[in-house]
């Protein structure tokens, strides 16, 4: 849940400097999943605290591949994400210098 509120700060910082579509596209797709994230964690809470062993058998047959592999994903976009912000500033003071 903190990998996709920082891509969703980061996004939403980059839009505001450069105001363009893709941004904004990235801002839905950070908010998107972390309202699906939110709302499993609910689902899985509520099942969890409940004592009927008919839920807790399906939580145990719940296949955790794909879970794992969005957690690797989210992860990757994050770094890339954050890195990019760094080389972008970067690249901006490199110009402010060169425009000196």
């Amino acid at each position: 849940m903190d990998l996709l509120l920082g891509l969703f700060k980061i996004y939403r910082k980059s839009y505001k400097e450069i105001r363009i579509g893709y941004t904004i596209g990235l801002l839905i797709f950070a908010l998107l999943l972390i309202f699906k994230t939110t709302i499993e964690l609910i689902i899985a809470i509520v099942f969890l605290a409940s004592e009927n062993p008919e839920i807790s058998i399906v939580l145990q047959d719940r296949d955790l591949f794909p879970a794992i592999i969005e957690l690797i994903v989210i992860s990757v976009l994050y770094k890339i994400t954050k890195d990019y912000s760094v080389l972008n500033k970067i690249i901006k003071l490199f110009h402010y210098f060169i425009n000196i």
